[in-house]
């Protein structure tokens, strides 16, 4: 069919098409079964106005192939399908005629037109006998894993400023219990930030005065949120609840793909709202008016996700105070890919055979000539003197000054520590080294201090470090002792 110019070929024109190939090509039996009933319908039905017919291959066609993500089968998408005007009066009243003449029929759960009634499921009563039995929801629950899973929040600011690529691990926890418990324990990895829901049912004035008190006693470097539920979230909630329980419980479904594929959509609709407004409490990156936030005590102004990375970068800029200006993304980072394992190898071999030399006789530009560069060389650690190139303490205005002094005060306290320790140490809060920084860092002590300090594997004496030690102190540095 030729149309006139500036005219769009309708979802009409498509089932014209279709109808002209006399069979539809698919594997899906269901697909099938629904283009036999159109062809039924459009054979037998007594309609005779053109606008109705079109609105019948419409809503047919659409029907066949459902369920599309984004398309619903309303009646102004199919207005809009059929003359380009969703508010269209005269196709909105082909479709009324149609209902009335039951060869259309509205779904009462989702509103969608079909061109079938439903079969063997009672969707809507079914839906309201478990609605009729099911308790009210106080909490999420369950409905909580159906949110984004936890995503760390990277604070861009500080990384910018330090070189250091650090982040703030989310964790929510509905009982002020388990917040007190999490408040006093120690803190793992860079920063933490606990989020902690208020319900319709909780008193949000003595929640949010309790967390006040629980972020004043607890470590820098923890951020507490306390983010409010209101009815209309228990409401999609509960809504939620209701189709899952429906799904499970209705045997029926299993061969009514009708039913069974409405049931889904509907599920789909309510997560996707659920987690469009309940998203930020496992994934709070955005901020939000709806939380209120505190740290060591006192109140965060959140407004959007840009103020509330500068907050967590401002926190983190405390709490590792005296972290080495790293810019290497190859070496600082908390777990080194294979290639920059093999280079920091190397390197750590060549710090202890060529430290009379330039550049550590690293020729042209392989890996481990970069992780030098700004770890040694920048630092300071492998400066030229009078004396030739060689390894040296750095000066008091290095930012690797306070790492220095923490090592030769952990030695004179304990006396004798494990390399384990001591890198403990320098990755724990004001330092915050990375593992492989650290293990550069500690090669470079090692040549400065060799004759004040001793070095034993398993209590043996380590008289000349050889390739076959780096190994393993690098893999089992709990073995060693300094």
């Amino acid at each position: 069919q030729t149309l006139a110019a500036h005219h769009w070929y309708q979802v009409h024109h498509l089932c014209d098409w279709l109808l002209a190939q006399g069979s539809l090509r698919t594997f899906d039996e269901d697909r099938l079964k629904r283009w036999m009933l159109l062809q039924e319908v459009l054979r037998a039905s007594p309609v005779y106005d053109e606008l109705e017919v079109q609105c019948l291959k419409t809503v047919g066609l659409l029907n066949l192939l459902e369920p599309q993500p984004g398309i619903v089968v309303s009646r102004d998408v199919v207005a809009f399908a059929t003359c380009d005007q969703a508010d269209a009066t005269p196709v909105l009243a082909a479709i009324d005629k149609l209902i009335q003449k039951s060869l259309l029929y509205l779904r009462p759960a989702t509103q969608e037109l079909c061109l079938w009634p439903q079969s063997s499921v009672d969707v809507a009563s079914e839906l309201g006998r478990i609605r009729a039995t099911e308790q009210p929801l106080a909490r999420l629950g369950n409905l909580v894993e159906m949110l984004p899973p936890p995503r760390p929040i990277v604070a861009h600011r500080h990384y910018l400023a330090f070189g250091t690529l650090r982040t703030m691990q989310v964790r929510l926890l509905e009982d002020v219990k388990d917040v007190a418990a999490a408040a006093a324990a120690p803190l793992v990895g860079d920063g933490e930030l606990i989020v902690v829901p208020c319900y319709p049912d909780q008193n949000h004035s003595m929640l949010a005065k309790r967390l006040q008190e629980l972020s004043a006693s607890a470590l820098e470097g923890r951020v507490f949120a306390l983010r409010r539920i209101t009815e209309d979230d228990l409401d999609i909630a509960n809504e939620l609840q209701a189709w899952s329980r429906l799904e499970r419980e209705c045997v029926d479904l299993r061969v009514d793909a009708y039913a069974r594929n409405e049931v889904r959509q509907s599920m789909h609709r309510l997560t996707a709202a659920l987690v469009q407004r309940l998203a930020d409490l496992r994934s709070p990156a955005h901020g939000g008016r709806e939380a209120t936030w505190w740290h060591a005590g006192s109140a965060l102004e959140i407004t959007d996700g840009r103020v509330l990375n500068r907050c967590l970068s401002e926190i983190l800029n405390r709490r590792f105070a005296h972290a080495p200006n790293v810019r290497n993304e190859l070496i600082n980072r908390a777990t080194v890919s294979t290639a920059a394992a093999a280079a920091r190898q190397k390197l750590l071999e060549r710090m202890f055979t060529h430290a009379h030399l330039e550049d550590l006789g690293i020729e042209q530009t392989p890996p481990e000539k970069a992780i030098y560069l700004s770890v040694l060389k920048d630092s300071g650690l492998h400066a030229q003197g009078e004396d030739g190139w060689a390894f040296r303490a750095p000066a008091q205005s290095s930012d690797w000054h306070a790492a220095w002094h923490a090592v030769h005060e952990l030695l004179e306290q304990r006396g004798l520590v494990s390399v384990k320790d001591v890198l403990e140490h320098l990755a724990a809060a004001p330092f915050g080294m990375r593992d492989s920084v650290s293990l550069l860092f500690f090669g470079a002590f090692l040549k400065v201090q060799r004759h004040n300090v001793i070095l034993r594997e398993r209590g043996t004496y380590i008289t000349l470090l050889q390739d076959s030690h780096i190994a393993r102190l690098v893999k089992r540095p709990d073995t060693f002792e300094l």
